[in-house]
């Protein structure tokens, strides 16, 4: 694991465990591997994960659906819901959104995480923190915005510059 996805998790983990401490459900859009979702759940959380793939989820210890986010959500709605370097691979980034906001409650905390890559292949857009911002601010209250790393130097010959990432909540439950 790189030292800028240990700070990302570090991050979440200490905002969850002050603002949402556990037991509280947690959703993880984009899993992938299930680094936060697994230090999630070691804390105590009740972890659901979505990722359009399923190759690392025979592992999972916690309930894994298999969907895209673009054109699907959960009938459910969600106490934390993290989605990390997501959006920025998604050609329907505002269906995304919605979806998101539809597995959500008004008290419901949100992290979004993007990079700003320099060139990179799989990216249909690439955000800034005012983009992001801009983004999401009709559909959430901004609590706190950070850049990371902040304290790390970036991994020589990585093309990552800086990653975005907002933390808020809903203004309009379900919609």
């Amino acid at each position: 694991m790189k030292a800028r996805d240990i700070q990302r998790i570090e991050y979440v983990t200490s905002k969850c465990e002050e603002l949402k401490p556990a037991p509280c459900s947690f959703l993880d859009i984009g899993s992938s591997k299930g680094f936060l979702s697994s230090r999630m759940h070691d804390a105590g959380y009740e972890v659901t994960t979505i990722d359009i793939l399923d190759d690392f989820c025979d592992d999972f210890k916690w309930e894994h659906h298999t969907m895209d986010i673009q054109k699907s959500h959960l009938d459910k709605k969600f106490d934390v819901i993290c989605m990390m370097e997501v959006f920025e691979h998604l050609k329907h980034d505002a269906d995304a959104l919605a979806n998101l906001l539809s597995m959500a409650h008004e008290d419901t905390l949100i992290f979004i995480s993007v990079p700003n890559f320099g060139r990179s292949r799989n990216v249909f857009r690439k955000y800034t923190m005012k983009k992001i911002k801009n983004f999401v601010k009709p559909h959430m209250k901004i609590i706190e915005k950070t850049t990371y790393p902040n304290d790390i130097e970036i991994e020589p010959g990585s093309k990552m510059k800086m990653q975005f990432m907002v933390m808020g909540n809903i203004l309009e439950p379900g919609t």
